[in-house]
């Protein structure tokens, strides 16, 4: 198995790189094939819609405007997520997207009074001027960022713009899901795997913390990779530098195809965490004590 790739350093806003632009067909990651296989795919992905939807669940975004970046069909993407926002700017470069995506989740959209206004373009490359044309809007990018690996040829490139997308998106609310690592794998029970808690773990400046404990992200990757059982030659998706220290993450395991498995990284910084994110920077026990107090906090208001 590959280990996991260690990142560069996040780098200082100023010297925040733009994305490349992509190396081969800009759609080689979305199409007809996708769709196709989204679609006969809907009951092995079940536990980890699910999955998604319980951490989509937890954003605190205050913002009822959302950027949806990568929007697709949106097959991993939840109704009663979307419809908390009054509009939605539905971002993706696949001509099927928006045709699907209304099949999918127009009707309850609909009853629910959320607008979706569509545009066919790269966001990553387009950042700052979208950025400017909504200023306080939440920004979900929503399986896209894992994706990249197999759009470039520069991988040096690709990760130091990843690792500069959380200066670029500073003072605002924003979330990613994606790919962290993927590849063969042959769980004993895979029923087992995917029914499981998922592991919560905290970003910290050289790998994070999980199950308790520091990890470098090689040893963290070698982990859950044994989970699965993995065996033969995984890929890293220089997705481990997206997020800042300090970021609660959920890691989630996806059954792509029948023994390809994928381990997904969702996180985000809502108005409500962005200060406790930068009081913990770099203290990823106090970081799970403060996400501990705001789980307490929400159970206390639901009940």
């Amino acid at each position: 198995m590959t280990a996991p790739h260690t990142p560069h350093l996040t780098p200082e806003a100023e010297q925040a790189p733009p994305f490349p632009a992509p190396s081969v067909d800009p759609n080689r990651t979305g199409g007809a094939v996708w769709h196709v296989r989204a679609l006969m795919a809907s009951g092995r992905w079940r536990p980890t819609r699910e999955a998604i939807a319980h951490w989509l669940n937890t954003l605190k975004f205050e913002s009822h405007h959302l950027v949806l970046v990568g929007a697709s069909a949106g097959w991993m993407m939840s109704a009663e997520f979307l419809e908390r926002f009054r509009f939605i700017e539905a971002i993706d470069i696949d001509p099927l997207a928006r045709p699907l995506f209304a099949w999918r989740h127009g009707r309850r959209l609909g009853r629910a009074g959320t607008l979706v206004h569509w545009h066919r373009l790269d966001a990553l490359l387009q950042l700052e001027e979208l950025m400017a044309r909504w200023p306080d809007a939440a920004w979900l990018f929503d399986n896209v960022l894992g994706q990249q690996i197999y759009r470039h040829h520069d991988m040096d490139a690709l990760e130091a713009a990843l690792g500069g997308l959380a200066q670029r998106l500073a003072g605002r609310e924003w979330a990613s899901v994606h790919d962290w690592l993927s590849g063969p794998a042959m769980p004993t029970h895979a029923g087992a795997v995917l029914s499981r808690p998922i592991d919560r773990a905290v970003i910290e400046p050289q790998g994070l913390q999980l199950r308790g404990q520091s990890y470098s992200l090689s040893a963290a990757g070698e982990a859950l990779l044994a989970t699965l059982n993995a065996s033969g030659e995984w890929w890293d998706h220089r997705t481990a530098c997206v997020f800042p220290p300090g970021t609660s993450v959920s890691l989630i395991p996806w059954e792509l195809l029948p023994g390809t498995w994928h381990w997904l990284q969702a996180g985000g910084v809502s108005a409500r965490t962005r200060f406790e994110a930068r009081a913990a920077r770099g203290n990823a026990t106090k970081a799970l004590r403060i996400l501990d107090e705001l789980d307490r906090d929400d159970r206390t208001a639901r009940s």
